[in-house]
């Protein structure tokens, strides 16, 4: 967007993909750092070895979280505006 500017219509579409993608992203970090221990270890073949969480993975989650939520709502934002914007008429 930065070569074409604002009003490129490939990068309107691009814009709500990324923010698509980086949404789904967070939310699979979130789903990583929220499972089990147990279910954990049998997934990724483990078992012998003791997997512990400690606060940097609550932290990870946190920090997805707040990254995933900015990243929907201006998505949201970013969509609604372009949307409202060619309702209207204006380029």
């Amino acid at each position: 967007m930065r070569e074409f500017g604002v009003d490129d219509a490939r990068g309107s579409l691009l814009v709500p993909f990324l923010g698509v993608m980086l949404a789904t992203t967070m939310l699979q970090a979130i789903v990583y750092g929220l499972t089990s221990d147990e279910r954990w270890a049998a997934r990724h073949g483990s078992a012998s070895a003791a997997v512990q969480r400690g606060w940097l993975t609550y932290f990870g989650v946190i920090v997805a979280l707040a990254v995933g939520t900015s990243v929907v709502v201006a998505t949201i934002a970013f969509t609604a505006q372009r949307y409202f914007e060619s309702r209207a008429g204006v380029s």
